[in-house]
């Protein structure tokens, strides 16, 4: 997994590439809860490289977003295609989590 951070329009874009899964996601929680922890920003999630993502990871994306609320920040998918986007169908995310076909898409709606 890769991970990359940038700000845009005041809001923190994290990309994150190839694969999340048992492995890889206590790196991606540890990168999201320091950066909730260092910003006030809403962040997007871009997963248009992601190319799986398995129950571990999408806890993370679950505790990410519960932790946001929490302070009345939001994070926003975007970029979903293939199988993590299958994934993410399937387990029901789409009907809890604001996702989005693009990163602009996404922060037209910020």
């Amino acid at each position: 997994m890769k991970l990359d951070k940038r700000e845009e329009k005041g809001v923190m874009i994290v990309t994150a590439s190839e694969k999340i899964d048992g492995i890889t996601s206590p790196e991606l929680e540890n990168f999201l809860t320091d950066l909730i922890q260092k910003t006030t920003s809403n962040i997007i999630l871009d997963c248009s490289d992601l190319k799986y993502i398995s129950s571990a990871g999408l806890r993370v994306v679950l505790v990410t977003a519960k932790k946001l609320r929490a302070q009345n920040r939001e994070l926003f998918l975007s970029g979903l295609t293939g199988p993590a986007k299958d994934v993410f169908q399937l387990s029901g995310f789409y009907s809890i989590l604001k996702i989005f076909d693009t990163t602009a898409q996404a922060l037209e709606q910020e």
